[in-house]
Order: structure tokens, then C-alpha cells, then sequence
């Protein structure tokens, strides 16, 4: 977390994060605190492409269940954070209880 606002300022690793970057909710707000602006908004743009791939793995996941259909949650790599997906669920009016049970 010290590291990322030094890496922030060399541009090909400010690019790299831009374009294939992976922070969670989280950290993404502890940064946007501490980054100046230009840093900042990569994060927060981060933060909004992560909601919604979240959103649409949540959709396309509740469409099936809702229909009946046992459905293993497998969410990528990049919202694997428990507390995002339980952020993300709760936001839907979606209880942890329903998926699980």
C-alpha cells in the first residue's frame, strides 16, 4: 500500500495499472484518499470496471436462480474480496443466505 503512490508516478506503471489493474474496494478507497487527482481517478475507474463485471456476474447469476437452477458462484479473480461481493449482494437486496442455501 506505501509502494502503489511512488509506483503511481512512473508512467508505464501508472499505464499498466490503468489498463489491466486489479485493486478492491477496499484499497481502492484508502488510495483515492492519499493519491493526488490524475492517480486517483485510475483507481476510481478501477473501482467502477470492478462493479460493474460484479454487477453482471451477479445478473446473470440471479436470473439463473431465481429460475431454479442450482448455480455455483464463481466469481473472477478480480471480486474474489468477500466484502466487495458482500457489498455488491446487499446493494441487490440479495442475502449471502440465498446463494448458500
Amino acid at each position: 500500500m506505501s509502494e502503489f503512490p511512488r509506483e503511481m508516478k512512473r508512467g508505464n506503471f501508472r499505464s499498466w495499472i490503468a489498463q489491466y489493474g486489479i485493486v478492491c474496494l477496499f484499497h481502492g478507497r484508502k488510495l483515492i484518499k492519499i493519491l493526488p487527482e490524475a492517480e486517483a481517478g485510475v483507481v476510481q475507474r478501477i473501482l467502477a470496471s470492478n462493479q460493474e463485471e460484479l454487477e453482471r456476474q451477479l445478473s446473470e447469476s440471479d436470473v439463473r436462480v431465481r429460475k431454479g437452477e442450482k448455480v455455483v458462484v464463481a466469481f473472477s479473480a478480480t471480486l474474489r474480496s468477500s466484502w466487495c461481493l458482500s457489498e455488491a449482494l446487499h446493494a441487490r437486496g440479495i442475502s449471502a443466505n440465498d446463494w448458500t442455501s
